[in-house]
């Protein structure tokens, strides 16, 4: 089979500050889609998203690309700084579909081999079958530290209580998906973007994988506290008004239970002939109680008036400073500053 004639492949994969694994990770990948018993059908390119990384991330990709095996080329593209994990993810998709057709087959996963690329043959299969979204969902790996797997559960509960849009538990950025699923994908217009939510909202047709997550090979995790605080934020007040307006109800409801205790307290104070100056204890409360109060209300609208501020500056997910190609489609450079 010629290779103009096979289904084309895009592996999709960011990498920020990974020169010490990143090699080890294309060699892999290479192995596993130049395996003519399961993949045999298809034209795979490899595209690394090198996210602002300080160190030889590039450089490294560029040496395991020249010992790949024949019929897998491999795409570099270097963002300008460091724009986060799901502009990256972005940035791949978007230089991806600009060379698709409508039979090209997608995959995301991570750089670190907690997305194990052995599982691309059977993502395949399922989009084979006629599946437009292949879901990986994670096993939770019982080595992990207690705080990631309260915290990653925490989330998916409360991601589940307050959004219309269901995500199920341990769902990750490792997937695959169709054409169609990735020309509609691109559509969608916000800035500030949860591909976790994205793609379910989307509503295709989607199957479920589940996997055991492998520990991280080599280097340490980028994917700090904070950062997992702000994308949790992030999926949560894309896909759901609730935050607001629970809070705004629970503020209200709250006022007016107060303020009828203390009328009731003062009524029966009255009748029992209670008499003693009220001081500063009441005050203070009241003056906490509403503080306190209006506070997290503030603190609630004001999330969402960022994601508001954020989206109408309409600023660039991304801006790509460098394209490389090695492989099958040739070894030339593109340089420019691409933004999407």
């Amino acid at each position: 089979m010629s290779q103009d004639s096979k289904r084309p492949l895009y592996v999709i994969a960011p990498a920020y500050n990974e020169a010490e694994g990143i090699d080890s990770f294309v060699m892999a990948l290479g192995k596993v889609l130049s395996d003519e018993a399961s993949l045999g059908k298809l034209a795979p390119t490899i595209i690394i998203v090198d996210d602002g990384s300080k160190d030889q991330t590039s450089a490294k990709v560029a040496e395991a690309a020249r010992m790949l095996p024949q019929g897998v080329r491999v795409v570099t593209l270097r963002l300008s700084r460091n724009f986060g994990h799901q502009a990256a993810l972005q940035a791949g998709l978007d230089y991806a579909v600009q060379f698709a057709d409508v039979q090209s087959y997608y995959i995301t996963l991570d750089a670190d081999f907690e997305h194990p690329p052995t599982l691309i043959p059977e993502i395949v299969r399922q989009l084979d079958l006629g599946i437009h979204h292949v879901q990986m969902v994670r096993h939770e790996n019982l080595q992990r530290k207690p705080f990631k797997r309260l915290s990653s559960w925490l989330f998916y509960w409360i991601f589940d209580k307050l959004s219309q849009t269901v995500i199920p538990v341990g769902a990750a950025d490792f997937r695959g998906f169709s054409n169609q699923v990735a020309v509609q994908f691109v559509k969608l217009p916000e800035h500030d973007r949860f591909h976790r939510g994205l793609f379910h909202w989307l509503g295709f047709p989607t199957i479920e994988i589940r996997y055991e997550s492998p520990l991280r090979r080599r280097g340490k995790t980028k994917f700090s506290i904070s950062r997992m605080l702000e994308l949790a934020v992030s999926g949560l007040t894309s896909f759901s008004e609730r935050p607001l307006t629970i809070m705004l109800g629970i503020i209200t409801t709250s006022a007016f239970a107060v303020c009828l205790l203390y009328l009731g307290w003062e009524v029966f104070r009255y009748f029992h002939g209670i008499r003693f100056v009220v001081g500063w204890p009441t005050m203070i409360f009241f003056i906490s109680f509403w503080g306190g109060a209006n506070a997290a209300s503030q603190l609630v609208v004001g999330v969402y008036l960022t994601r508001m501020f954020s989206e109408i500056k309409a600023r660039p997910v991304y801006i790509c400073q460098e394209i490389s190609s090695f492989g099958t489609a040739g070894g030339g450079r593109d340089k420019g500053g691409v933004s999407e």
